[in-house]
């Protein structure tokens, strides 16, 4: 698949109904190892599908083998290919993976499954901003938990495009509803933009992706498990604005 300069991919994958097939073969050693720590056979089962997923889509943009892709850590602890520009990140819940792909810079993605969430207000005062805390409150209460999950996925999506992980969340000003937000961070000692934008295109799933600023498409791809592990690009389209 052509990656254009100045494009962000964003994959959306079906991880059901599940499949005995061979393709956790695909898997490195130390995702092998990993996975055989889930306790849960359905943790373990998830782990392992949105690897392969992860695997089969990167070998789409580099065109090798899914099973001989290398990655390395970058000093931040965010998992990278080795010798190329191409970075990604992936983040599943539920039934459902998703892989955000650039070449432009680091990226960040995150996916929450619309859900009750408990004590969200004591949650949002911990982790959101003043401002976005305000914002929340001022919300009717019926649209909060929406506007909770949206602000929490921003966060996360931009803070694994730094490689921060949980640290610092209520210092990401990210805003607490879908609209593209310009966000500037810290990152590898110097000032660092990325757009922030959130997708409720689905009664299931509250999606965020963190791109850098001079990302000017991004197409989302909807497919299947089969139609990843058969080789077989999804369904494209440009993201809502």
């Amino acid at each position: 698949m052509n990656l254009q300069r100045s494009e962000a991919h964003v994959w959306r994958v079906d991880l059901s109904p599940r499949s005995d097939g061979p393709e956790h073969a695909i898997l490195s050693p130390a995702e092998s190892a990993r996975s055989d720590k889930f306790v849960r056979i359905s943790d373990r089962d998830h782990y392992i599908r949105s690897h392969v997923a992860l695997r089969k889509i990167l070998a789409i943009y580099v065109e090798c083998n899914p099973a001989r892709i290398e990655m390395e850590v970058s000093s931040e602890g965010k998992p990278r290919l080795a010798g190329t520009a191409l970075r990604f990140n992936l983040s599943h819940s539920a039934h459902r993976a998703l892989v955000a792909v650039t070449c432009d810079g680091e990226i960040g993605v995150d996916v929450e499954e619309r859900r009750e969430v408990r004590d969200y207000m004591n949650l949002a005062q911990q982790f959101c901003s003043l401002s976005e805390f305000q914002r929340l409150q001022q919300k009717p209460a019926a649209h909060q938990p929406l506007a909770f999950l949206t602000c929490w996925t921003r966060k996360e999506a931009l803070l694994k495009a730094t490689g921060a992980g949980l640290r610092n969340l209520d210092q990401a000003e990210v805003g607490i509803d879908s609209d593209c937000s310009i966000v500037q961070t810290w990152h590898r000692n110097s000032t660092i933009e990325f757009q922030v934008q959130t997708l409720l295109h689905w009664p299931t799933d509250v999606v965020s992706v963190a791109a850098p600023r001079t990302t000017s498409r991004m197409r989302f791809i909807n497919c299947s498990w089969n139609s990843v592990t058969e080789g077989v690009s999804g369904s494209a389209a440009d993201w809502p604005r």
